[in-house]
């Protein structure tokens, strides 16, 4: 899993968006890992989620074909960028080497919104591709010279279909540049992902 993940305890977070707290639904996954009575507290709501919703335990990802729903909601606390300090961000998905994105063509500010759901599909993927197989959520700042990184997150695969129904629904996600982890948390993306196996009760025909 992503280093971020291990080591989130170590971030200087900055200040969460409006209506977020680390006791509150949703959180950033950094605030959940980075404090044991909080990760007891969503190991225990997703037993609950197992059992008491008729969700039967998460198996291991098997191969097979595989369909990836990203739900893009919004950004917030953008690091600032370049000489203008507000960021024109974008979003970057990718996932076994297909990469989407979002707009660009909204108006500068460190707390856009995206608003955009990213579909993909994977045939055939087998046992050794899925043990490499991340979720990579990407951050730039848009310019005329091109794009450069605002900040990043990522989550293996095998992680993520561990949550209960295989998704994480409107989670605040903690981004940080891999080239500078000294510089901590370079802001927050918003997301709700859900992967499934053909073999998955909701999974399209």
């Amino acid at each position: 899993m992503f280093d971020l993940l291990k080591s989130a305890h170590t971030l200087p977070l900055k200040k969460l968006p409006r209506g977020v707290t680390a006791l509150g639904v949703p959180t950033p996954v950094s605030v959940e890992l980075c404090d044991s009575e909080l990760r007891a507290k969503r190991e225990a709501l997703q037993a609950s989620a197992a059992t008491g919703r008729g969700v039967p335990p998460s198996r291991p990802p098997e191969p097979g074909d595989w369909r990836l729903e990203v739900h893009v909601i919004r950004c917030a606390s953008l690091a600032p960028c370049d000489t203008s300090g507000t960021p024109k961000a974008y979003v970057q998905v990718h996932w076994l080497g297909q990469t989407q994105r979002t707009s660009a063509d909204g108006p500068r500010s460190s707390e856009p919104t995206g608003d955009a759901t990213l579909l993909y599909t994977a045939r055939d993927v087998g046992a050794a591709e899925l043990a490499r197989a991340v979720l990579s959520i990407r951050v730039l700042n848009a310019h005329a010279l091109g794009a450069t990184l605002i900040g990043e997150f990522e989550i293996a695969c095998a992680e993520l279909y561990r949550w209960p129904h295989h998704e994480l629904h409107r989670q605040w996600v903690v981004l940080v540049d891999p080239s500078s982890p000294e510089a901590g948390c370079m802001g927050y993306c918003q997301i709700s992902a859900t992967l499934l196996h053909e073999g998955d009760a909701d999974a399209p025909a």
